[in-house]
C-alpha cells in the first residue's frame, strides 16, 4: 500500500476542483476504487501547507469491498484499524443526521 499522496496519476493521488468543490483520488489500498470527497461545509476539509495536503475528516470507503479507512495527513496516508459492522452503522447514522442539520 502506498503511503503518500502526491499529484499525479496514480493511486493515492489527488485531483482538486474548486469549481466542483471535491478532490478525487484512487482509494490509497490499491484496489483502484475512485473516492470522491465533497469539500463542502457539512463534508470534507481540504488544507494545503508547506507538508502537504490534509483531508478532514478521515476517509472511510466503507461500501468499497476493500473497507478501506484512512486520513490523508501532510500528503501521508494514515491507515485506521478495521471498523466492525456496527461501527460503520453508528458512523453512518452520524453522518446522515449531520446533512440533515445542515441542509
Amino acid at each position: 500500500m502506498s503511503n503518500s499522496f502526491r499529484a499525479s496519476r496514480k493511486p493515492a493521488c489527488s485531483y482538486i476542483s474548486e469549481k466542483y468543490k471535491t478532490a478525487t483520488h484512487l482509494c490509497c489500498c490499491g484496489c483502484g476504487s475512485k473516492v470522491v470527497t465533497p469539500l463542502k461545509t457539512a463534508g470534507w476539509r481540504l488544507t494545503t501547507e508547506r507538508r502537504g495536503v490534509t483531508l478532514y475528516p478521515s476517509i472511510g470507503k466503507l461500501e468499497f469491498p476493500c473497507q478501506s479507512h484512512y486520513w490523508i495527513r501532510g500528503s501521508k496516508v494514515e491507515w485506521a484499524e478495521r471498523m466492525t459492522r456496527e461501527e460503520i452503522n453508528v458512523v453512518r447514522e452520524r453522518d446522515r443526521r449531520d446533512r440533515e442539520a445542515y441542509f
